[in-house]
């Protein structure tokens, strides 16, 4: 779970290609406290710009991104 979109999510996604897969939620913090993004959109679009540009090999077409509402919040599931 990410409070927000950092740069370190792409370690978690990595980490998740490289085992049995998961789910990284953007917008929710590390005690399960949905905190929300501003933008679910463009926090995907960020996300995803993120791992195309830094993961090698291309990973990108195993990854999917989902704006969800959380209690009335943004949040995005990274898959």
């Amino acid at each position: 779970m990410k409070a927000v979109a950092q740069d370190g999510i792409k370690k978690e996604i990595v980490a998740f290609a490289n085992g049995n897969g998961g789910t990284v939620y953007a917008g929710v913090d590390n005690d399960g406290n949905v905190l929300g993004v501003e933008d679910a959109d463009g926090c995907a679009l960020q996300v995803s710009n993120m791992v195309r540009d830094a993961v090698r090999p291309d990973v990108t077409m195993f990854v999917s991104y989902e704006a969800l509402d959380c209690d009335g919040k943004a949040v995005v599931a990274v898959n």
